[in-house]
């Protein structure tokens, strides 16, 4: 199954096989948590969401390692180094990856941004 997202004329669509992220940032609405809220809502959510991760990936002097892991995952995915807590985000089917949803999450975020009046809508 797949959801479209709509703002203003951009229609974007993902797997629903990632629905962990979507629960972790809006809570037990997951991905309809989305649906009815305006650009600029959206993009306080968003970067929220962003900030939370960054810190959950921060090593012990500060720098955050989150793009790194995500992209060695994406050539390694077996590689015993990496976190798993970016597998969480990954679809057990394999039909959706923290990496595409971490692109999808930033593209929205460029939407919301340019759009802060217009809602979003999300449609299965």
């Amino acid at each position: 199954m797949s959801y479209e997202f709509l703002i203003d004329e951009v229609d974007l669509n993902y797997t629903f096989n990632g629905a962990q992220l979507w629960y972790d940032i809006f809570g037990e609405e997951g991905i309809k948590g989305f649906s009815g809220k305006t650009g600029a809502e959206a993009e306080i959510m968003l970067v929220q969401f962003l900030i939370d991760v960054t810190k959950k990936y921060m090593n012990e002097f500060g720098h955050s390692t989150m793009l790194r892991e995500i992209s060695q995952y994406r050539s390694h995915p077996k590689n015993g180094r990496i976190k798993a807590a970016i597998r969480e985000y990954d679809a057990p089917n394999g039909w959706g990856s923290a990496f595409c949803q971490l692109n999808l999450i930033l593209t929205m975020l460029v939407h919301s941004r340019e759009n802060p009046e217009d809602t979003w809508g999300v449609y299965a």
